[in-house]
């Protein structure tokens, strides 16, 4: 079951709209202490940090779920090979970075701020 049955609606709210899982239940006993972030965030951090975005993907976008037909495709090395192609791809389009378990990205120094 989700955050909004065991910590209620409104602290699901807050974790949606915040990302921060501070306000849902302990997970496993102990408290998970993360920010959760969306891939529209990650232009204004990166550029705080004094950088800019190289290339971001989502992962697990199409292979999270149905094991039994992961190990059917990873039994055909042809098969294999095609789906994790496509999941490469998949993962890359901007729709679907937000769609996986995590957001993958890589940033650099920005070449246009200036040593303070």
């Amino acid at each position: 079951m989700g955050s909004a049955h065991t910590a209620g609606e409104d602290a699901n709210d807050l974790i949606l709209r915040t990302g921060d899982l501070r306000h849902g239940p302990a997970q496993g006993g102990q408290d998970h202490v993360c920010q959760m972030f969306r891939s529209r965030d990650l232009g204004d951090l990166i550029r705080a940090a004094g950088g800019e975005m190289v290339a971001a993907a989502a992962s697990n976008w199409a292979s999270l779920g149905d094991l039994d037909a992961l190990a059917v495709l990873e039994a055909d090395p042809d098969r294999w090979a095609r789906f994790l192609e496509h999941e490469i791809a998949a993962c890359q389009e901007p729709g679907a970075l937000d769609g996986g378990t995590h957001i993958l990205f890589a940033a650099r120094h920005s070449r246009s701020v200036r040593a303070a």
